[in-house]
């Protein structure tokens, strides 16, 4: 009545899938069903699905080329045993349903397992029928579902932590930043991030502002006005224009020694009138033309930082103008109280606390971006003899200066 174990070969003795009911090794297993082809040769001619073989009983179907074997004791009753093995045969085309080959029952080998498993229980035969072997593997495990969903809650959780730890680490690199008297690696321009007022979130000024500060040292004032030259381009210019034999200019004077002289001297006069608060606004103008003098992109960042000489100053309120221009995207620095700024466009520390004396912290970034027309426009007009260039202030309302055109000229 027992069977033993059960299995599919091929012709030449490979075992493809084989499942063992019984207390039996798995080499013993491997040698029955090996041997099953050889001693299938030897029986040729014989109508028969059964053969017996020492203490063992095969029963066989055929099935594509290869075979379906059940192993048995010699005691079982063949006729269960037969049902069993068409039981079984009917589970290999269930799963293996575009074509029985043995790359497709390898493909499905767990899962014709699972079913044999249904089929067949400690040796004997389930009373079972074939759709009730595939809703039993269909079926769902509540517990599986349970530990699964408690997985992802975990996974979850993890996710949140590890990103409040993230904007608490940001924070604090922020106020050291500040506290240290700059902005150093600084944040971009994306969302506001949430601020804490609370007296833990920040560590005060006064900690930072006890030693005594360095002079700083005036920084260089970058000229404004427009960039048009760099090397690659003096060298297209240069094959340019020997191929169309114009002759080049003398290079003109360097316009960075006017600019510097000028900043140098706008520092010298800030230092004399040593104000107890000063305030430095800074702001770049990025845009990119093409030919036309069509706008590719305009990029505008701005960024204020005040210096207090004075620690009786330390305690000032900049009130700033009205900042309703829906182009441009204002960024305090997380010691400045956000809601008095948000609500009366006060910049002021956060608790009442002094800003830090001797420094130059940042405390408001803006940027915008946007595709409008430049105020200057720039127009070349080639020839044979040379080159033309104009440009014209388009907005007769808005006045530029200290503007420098830098062309690319060879030898320059």
């Amino acid at each position: 009545m027992p069977v033993i174990a059960a299995g599919i070969v091929t012709k030449l003795g490979r075992i493809l899938v084989a499942r063992c009911f019984m207390d039996v090794t798995r080499i013993r297993i491997e040698g029955l069903l090996s041997a099953f082809p050889k001693l299938l040769g030897s029986g040729t001619g014989k109508q028969t699905t059964f053969i017996d073989s020492g203490s063992v009983r095969y029963l066989y179907q055929p099935v594509e080329g290869m075979y379906l074997v059940t192993v048995t004791t010699k005691a079982s009753n063949i006729m269960e045993d037969l049902a069993t093995l068409r039981l079984l045969g009917r589970v290999i085309p269930e799963y293996c349903q575009s074509a029985i080959t043995e790359e497709s029952i390898l493909d499905k080998a767990f899962e014709i397992m699972f079913a044999m498993d249904e089929v067949v229980t400690n040796g004997a035969r389930e009373a079972a029928t074939m759709e009730q072997v595939v809703t039993a593997l269909e079926m769902r495990s509540e517990a599986e579902e349970r530990a699964r969903r408690e997985e992802d809650e975990k996974k979850k959780d993890a996710q949140k932590v590890a990103k409040q730890k993230a904007k608490e680490l940001k924070k604090k690199r922020q106020e050291m930043e500040f506290e240290g008297g700059g902005m150093g690696g600084g944040g971009g321009y994306g969302g506001p991030v949430p601020h804490d007022d609370g007296p833990s979130a920040s560590h005060r000024f006064s900690e930072v502002a006890t030693a005594e500060p360095e002079p700083v040292k005036p920084a260089r004032k970058i000229g404004g006005g427009m960039s048009l030259s760099n090397k690659r381009k003096q060298d297209q210019a240069a094959r340019v224009l020997a191929e169309t034999g114009g002759s080049m200019p003398a290079k003109p004077a360097a316009p960075d020694a006017a600019a510097a002289a000028a900043a140098a001297a706008e520092e010298e006069e800030l230092q004399a009138n040593s104000h107890q608060v000063v305030l430095r606004v800074t702001e770049a103008i990025s845009v990119a033309l093409n030919r036309e003098g069509g706008v590719n992109g305009v990029d505008i960042k701005g960024e204020m930082s005040v210096t207090i000489a004075d620690p009786a100053a330390a305690l000032v309120r900049i009130q700033m103008g009205a900042l309703n221009n829906p182009d441009f995207t204002f960024k305090t620095h997380p010691n400045i109280n956000k809601a008095l700024f948000t609500g009366d466009n006060i910049l002021a520390m956060k608790d009442s606390r002094p800003y830090p004396t001797n420094q130059s912290p940042s405390i408001l970034k803006w940027r915008a971006q946007s595709l409008a027309k430049p105020p200057l426009s720039i127009t070349c007009w080639p020839s044979d003899n040379g080159a033309t260039i104009e440009f014209e202030l388009e907005n007769p309302q808005l006045t530029l200066e200290h503007v420098v055109l830098s062309l690319p000229l060879a030898g320059a």
